[in-house]
């Protein structure tokens, strides 16, 4: 497994009221909040870390993202649809129903992050890497999914149907209540204490 870290050089502090008014948010760094809302639109955030940032009063709209760290952030319910997120990590932040609705995702680490609720439908995911994270009831509906790791993660509840999930290790994963059709539970790697919750989702009983 390699994932492309962000590349993140020559940065300078900023704010948002200065970052606003100029139109002008990369090559920065943002550990203050915003004390007005703002809306952020038909741009790239490219060479950017944020730390410690509330975005409930930050709008995105149509906003890519290249090279970014979000550390300590929440980010909740925002909408990332038909939008490109390469080389981006996100550590210890609130995703919280967020939308990647055909979001093409490539080389992005999420950790010890909270992304229940996500939709992740049509979305292309390609060499993502997700660990200690709380990802239950999300849904994957027609994901175009190549190299996709998970690692200690909580999946209860979220739905696969027409993803192929074949040779990515579930092993790790709390699965419980786990919802896949046919086409997206083969080839799927998981321990023999996890096989009795995939042989419910298949209809198969076992004699005591």
């Amino acid at each position: 497994m390699k994932i492309n870290e962000p590349k993140i050089k020559n940065v300078e502090e900023k704010n948002f009221k200065d970052a606003y008014k100029d139109n002008n948010y990369n090559s920065s760094i943002f550990s203050s909040n915003s004390e007005e809302s703002i809306t952020i639109e038909d741009t790239t955030l490219d060479t950017v870390i944020f730390k410690g940032i509330d975005f409930s009063n930050i709008k995105f709209i149509d906003v890519d993202l290249l090279d970014c760290e979000f550390i300590n952030c929440d980010l909740s319910n925002k909408v990332f649809d038909n939008k490109f997120i390469q080389r981006v990590s996100f550590k210890n932040c609130k995703l919280s129903g967020c939308t990647f609705i055909k979001t093409n995702i490539k080389d992005v680490t999420i950790e010890s992050s909270i992304l229940k609720y996500c939709n992740f439908s049509d979305a292309k995911i390609n060499n993502v890497y997700i660990k200690d994270s709380n990802m239950s009831e999300s849904y994957f509906l027609e994901s175009d999914i190549k190299k996709f790791y998970l690692d200690n993660d909580n999946l209860e509840k979220t739905e696969f149907y027409k993803v192929d999930l074949k040779d990515v290790d579930l092993s790790s994963c709390n699965i419980n209540g786990i919802l896949f059709d046919i086409h997206s539970v083969n080839g799927i790697v998981i321990d023999r204490f996890q096989s009795h919750e995939i042989a419910k989702l298949l209809g198969v009983k076992f004699k005591e």
